[in-house]
């Protein structure tokens, strides 16, 4: 399905489970949506920002491009299946409270100011850089965390070492 079809369907609340979107798909500040369906494939990139009806992503998501969830409040984890391609931005989603355990990803994970986040699961791995800036309720980093490239841990205050 083309994106704007997918927008149309899913803001509709019609999209039906396995979703295919052929490239990018952008519902960025749509805040009346819920949810998506599961098993949604989108092959580019899938663009979220300030959703803040948004409280889960759905099992099954495939993203074959970068996934941008900036700002969505309400969000408070993420699936076990998740499958991101690229990066992953998390920034500003206030909710989230964790991520699932052995949580890993091709690309970089961005978590900066997600103040709920208490602590990182075991196993967990980004291929890329970890950014945690300003993520003041974090307490705990595993020790069997593996970063291949930069991690940022600046302004985390409740981190113990």
């Amino acid at each position: 399905m083309n994106s704007n079809a997918a927008r149309a369907a899913i803001r509709e609340g019609a999209a039906a489970s396995g979703l295919r979107v052929d490239g990018n798909l952008n519902l960025v500040g749509c805040a009346d949506v819920a949810l998506l369906p599961a098993n949604l494939h989108v092959r580019g990139s899938l663009h979220l920002n300030s959703c803040t009806g948004l409280a889960e992503l759905p099992a099954g998501l495939r993203v074959g491009g970068y996934l941008d969830v900036t700002g969505c409040t309400g969000l408070t984890g993420l699936p076990k299946d998740l499958d991101v391609e690229g990066n992953i931005n998390l920034s500003y989603c206030l909710g989230l409270v964790g991520l699932p355990a052995g949580f890993h990803t091709k690309g970089s994970l961005s978590m900066a100011h997600c103040t709920g986040l208490s602590g990182l699961p075991p196993g967990l791995r980004t291929a890329r850089h970890l950014i945690l800036t300003r993520c003041t309720g974090l307490e705990t980093v595993p020790a069997d965390l593996v970063v291949g490239g930069n991690l940022e841990l600046t302004y985390c205050t409740s981190l113990e070492m």
